[in-house]
């Protein structure tokens, strides 16, 4: 790339770091709550969340029987998901899915979609449509983890942090290439001979100057703190595409690079739901036990 590109890309990689600054700021912030999020979860709902055991080492219920007391509750909605492991002090939680309107075929989304259930007695210990921040503090923690994936808006946010994602993955290698010394193509043929070879030359973008003044030290905090830490920062990036824009960027580019396994998307998917499958609730598990140990 000829010398001539650096001022113009000096000015993309600022006015992309700018434009990145906020939604970094803000998937930072959050994604920090996320690494306690069952902990804070809990504490901003305890009703909801814990369930102390009746007596040292009470027993817990079938978390199927859990499953089933609540879908005898709405039969309006399909308990569709149940945690088989549950943990001492924890409530159980049973995901509920909206059924289809006979009319239209559509589903019908539910006004809450989880229900946290006692697993010592069975008793419903409450419920919340999950991320719905209008609900109170109950949903506090799945709100934060929609601002973190998608800004709260939806499939618009979701597309919006994709395209900040991308525009980071592709400023790595702006940055980095902005590290690189500049070609010594000027100057007399001795002089050029004189000069350090390139790799000598590249190695003081890996320095901080302490003692060169305030300017200059920010300067190289940016320039050496980013060389340090580019292949991190790379696979958060081009993460964020994988997360926010797989089938549009992720995908394509992995699979024409990669062999690439396909994922649960590809596969064929039943044009109704069956609620009277061939395996029940406790046969699947069964199986599933089977299948495992084999």
């Amino acid at each position: 790339m000829m010398p001539a590109c650096r001022p113009a890309l000096a000015l993309v990689h600022r006015w992309v770091g700018l434009v990145m600054a906020g939604f970094l700021l803000l998937a930072g912030l959050t994604g920090a709550l996320l690494a306690w999020n069952e902990e804070l979860d809990a504490w901003a709902s305890p009703r909801l969340l814990r369930a102390a055991p009746p007596a040292p080492g009470a027993p817990m219920l079938d978390p199927l029987a859990l499953r089933q007391r609540v879908q005898a509750l709405h039969p309006e909605a399909y308990a569709a998901m149940a945690y088989l492991q549950q943990e001492p002090g924890r409530a159980a939680v049973v995901r509920l899915f909206g059924l289809p309107n006979p009319a239209t075929g559509q589903p019908v989304e539910p006004p809450n979609d989880q229900v946290f259930v006692n697993p010592y007695t069975g008793e419903v210990l409450g419920e919340r449509k999950w991320g719905d921040i209008s609900q109170g503090l109950k949903n506090l923690m799945p709100f934060v983890y929609r601002l973190h994936f998608e800004l709260a808006l939806g499939v618009v946010g979701s597309y919006a942090f994709g395209i900040v994602a991308l525009l980071w993955t592709l400023d790595c290698f702006v940055g980095a290439y902005l590290t690189f010394p500049a070609r010594t193509r000027h100057g007399p043929a001795p002089v050029r001979a004189r000069a350090k070879p390139w790799l000598a030359r590249w190695w003081s973008s890996w320095r901080l100057r302490w003692r060169a003044g305030g300017y200059k030290l920010n300067f190289d905090l940016h320039r050496a703190g980013g060389l340090w830490v580019w292949a991190m920062l790379f696979v958060l990036a081009w993460s964020g595409v994988a997360f926010n824009l797989h089938a549009e960027v992720y995908d394509p580019v992995m699979r024409t690079l990669f062999a690439h396994q396909s994922d649960e998307a590809s596969l064929a998917r039943p044009q109704r739901l069956n609620l009277t499958p061939a395996l029940d609730w406790d046969s699947a598990r069964e199986a599933g036990r089977r299948l495992m140990a084999e």
